[in-house]
């Protein structure tokens, strides 16, 4: 399924800066005539399997927004996921996400 990229659903997003070939990065993007979708992923139906991808998939995009330095990959990627069907791909990422804020929330709160 090829989702929009934008926020008025008009077509993909066209990253300017910096110049990444982000599909060559990320396995659940792929390059669209100008511009990138963010979220294309394919559920097997198997819950478990599909969770365990989604948890790498968060994994390897926290690991190259961190790496590219580019803070808005991660807006591109659950913009696009707003419009996917929901599986347990999803599930996985954003709860990797969520331990993360989780995580660093509370290691904010132990320093205070």
């Amino acid at each position: 399924m090829a989702v929009s990229s934008s926020s008025t659903g008009a077509g993909p997003v066209n990253p300017l800066s910096p110049p990444h070939d982000w599909a060559a990065l990320l396995p659940n993007v792929v390059q669209a005539t100008g511009g990138f979708w963010f979220w294309q992923v394919s559920p097997t139906g198997d819950y478990l399997t599909d969770t365990e991808t989604g948890t790498a998939l968060a994994e390897r995009a926290l690991q190259v927004q961190a790496a590219t330095r580019f803070p808005h990959l991660l807006a591109w990627i659950l913009a696009d996921m707003l419009d996917a069907e929901r599986s347990g791909i999803e599930i996985g990422f954003l709860s990797v996400i969520a331990r993360r804020c989780y995580l660093s929330e509370a290691i904010k709160g132990l320093a205070a």
